[in-house]
């Protein structure tokens, strides 16, 4: 979504929907922002552009696909190896608010 802004990978609270993620960035940034669907092969044409691999840009396609309309799944390493639970979506997003200024 963000070049070279990366979620941290203990954040794993499940929001199935880009859209509400989006929504959550706003609230950290304080206005109001929304999600925008991008076709599929303007989406494609765009990252093979950006990437210069178009297996990898398709696999990731396919891979981003299945996240539309169900959440990425939960699971409990995050607590298992750092000790303490993943913090929220909300919270990451609140953490680097500054970086979607």
């Amino acid at each position: 979504m963000w070049p070279g802004l990366a979620v941290d990978p203990r954040v794993v609270e499940a929001i199935a929907r880009h859209a509400e993620r989006v929504r959550i960035i706003g609230g950290a940034v304080g206005r109001e922002v929304r999600w925008e669907d991008l076709p599929v092969e303007v989406a494609r044409r765009q990252l093979t552009a950006a990437w210069g691999n178009a297996e990898f840009v398709d696999a990731r396609l396919r891979a981003w696909g299945t996240f539309v309309e169900s959440a990425e799944r939960v699971t409990d390493t995050v607590e298992r190896v750092l000790g303490k639970p993943a913090r929220t979506f909300r919270s990451w997003a609140e953490e680097h608010a500054d970086e979607f200024r």
